[in-house]
């Protein structure tokens, strides 16, 4: 009897032992599912932090001229920290950009007017489109000789930058100067073209040259028809000293011009948001000191 007891009694502890022991076994494994979880999560995070630290920002290759270099200087500056970052790419011919962009070379550029783009698309079979409309640019009649288009003597020689509608624009300006007049209705796609000379009572010779070298003659002929801009980086003379401008009708607003297939791309959303804050407004005319007018302040310098 005693026996049995004593069995009885040991059975009875080791299920005591074996119920107490269970749940501790329990919470230590708990514990380290737990650990284990954590340690994982901490590890994916910091794989996910890294993957985004080691994400590489997109390049934009924005083309220009000389000229308009430092719209593109602007721009680069004004996308720093959005993920993308700008390449400036400088070309010394005028048509060279958007040639450039119809190739894909380039994403986007800086360099010539809408009215100066849609021409291109029409010669060129091209879907270049302008993304925003940024600043206007305008022209004068200047010489290095004379005070006045009155002072032009017979047979004056002009130089006017040369394509289709720097033409127009050199032969609009002529005629706000007095020295020729033009027919009423332009002849070719509603661009003036030198056949369009009703009146010429001075004989004017009108020579068109590449519109990044125009002013490097100036001292060479009577007079040049330049952009205020490209008269400013010259060195030469003053852009207040013309004797003929532009009017308001005749000019044509620039911006940033990119492929018709990035017209909305995201890039292009960023670019405009920011360059369109105040702090890049002022750096502009900072700049350009008046050669070159944002698109949102034109009437402070050509009122309607």
């Amino acid at each position: 009897m005693r026996k049995m007891m004593a069995l009885f009694l040991s059975g009875m502890m080791a299920f005591s032992l074996a119920a107490c022991s269970a749940p501790e076994a329990e919470k230590e494994t708990t514990k380290e599912e737990s650990k284990t979880e954590v340690k994982e999560t901490v590890i994916k995070e910091t794989e996910k932090t890294t993957t985004e630290e080691k994400k590489e920002p997109v390049t934009l290759k924005i083309g220009c001229v000389a000229a308009t270099e430092p719209c593109v200087q602007i721009m680069k500056e004004a996308m720093e920290g959005t993920g993308y970052e700008v390449e400036v790419v400088v070309f010394d011919g005028n048509n060279l950009p958007a040639e450039a962009l119809n190739a894909g070379d380039i994403d986007g550029l800086f360099c010539n007017s809408l009215k100066w783009m849609n021409t291109f698309n029409k010669e060129n079979n091209a879907n270049l489109v302008m993304a925003f409309p940024y600043y206007f640019s305008y022209a004068g009649l200047y010489s290095a000789k004379w005070n006045s288009p009155e002072e032009f003597p017979n047979g004056a020689k002009i130089i006017v930058s040369n394509g289709l509608s720097n033409i127009d624009g050199g032969l609009r300006i002529l005629q706000n100067a007095g020295l020729i007049t033009l027919a009423e209705v332009p002849s070719e796609n509603n661009f003036y073209s030198i056949i369009d000379i009703v009146e010429n009572p001075k004989n004017i010779q009108i020579t068109p040259a590449e519109l990044t070298t125009a002013m490097s003659s100036i001292n060479d002929v009577d007079g040049v028809v330049a952009s205020a801009v490209i008269v400013k980086e010259s060195g030469i003379m003053s852009p207040s000293e013309h004797m003929g401008l532009s009017t308001r009708d005749q000019m044509t607003p620039q911006g940033l011009i990119v492929g018709g297939k990035d017209e909305n791309a995201e890039w292009v959303t960023v670019a405009k948001e920011q360059m369109e804050q105040q702090k890049w407004y002022d750096a502009f005319n900072e700049r350009f000191d008046g050669t070159f007018i944002l698109y949102s302040e034109i009437d402070k310098y050509f009122p309607q």
